[in-house]
């Protein structure tokens, strides 16, 4: 099975191939956020939204047998949860909270977040 750190490598490759494309969207895995080099590229190009939810909801959304939740899901995502919210407090340019929403209700959120961030990227 590969590593993490692999996949972080391949994930950072994605995402700065795909920053370089045209007016695309993109759902990066919780974890992206840990690699410097999707930090700097989502900064660079694009928006990012931050689709918070409590740990125990995003545990119950997570299909089952995912490598980095291991045998607790609920314990362990609030533990990256717990390491990974600075980093999306300090880079996100909207927040969505999740919780209670549907999924059609959280996909009309983004819309209208990325629609604003657009807007006021067109007055500067």
């Amino acid at each position: 099975a590969e590593q993490e750190s692999g996949f972080r490598a391949r994930e950072a490759a994605t995402v700065r191939a795909v920053a370089r494309a045209p007016r695309s969207v993109v759902a990066l895995g919780g974890g992206a956020v840990t690699t410097r080099a999707v930090r700097h590229w989502v900064r660079r190009t694009g928006h990012l939204v931050w689709l918070r939810g409590p740990a125990d909801l995003c545990a119950s959304r997570a299909p089952p047998g995912r490598p980095l939740l291991g045998a607790d899901p609920q314990r362990r995502m609030a533990e990256l949860a717990a390491a990974r919210d600075p980093l999306y407090a300090r880079l996100a340019d909207a927040v969505i909270d999740v919780a209670g929403l549907t999924a059609a209700q959280v996909a009309d959120q983004c819309a209208a977040a990325v629609r604003s961030l657009e807007a006021q990227r067109a007055w500067r």
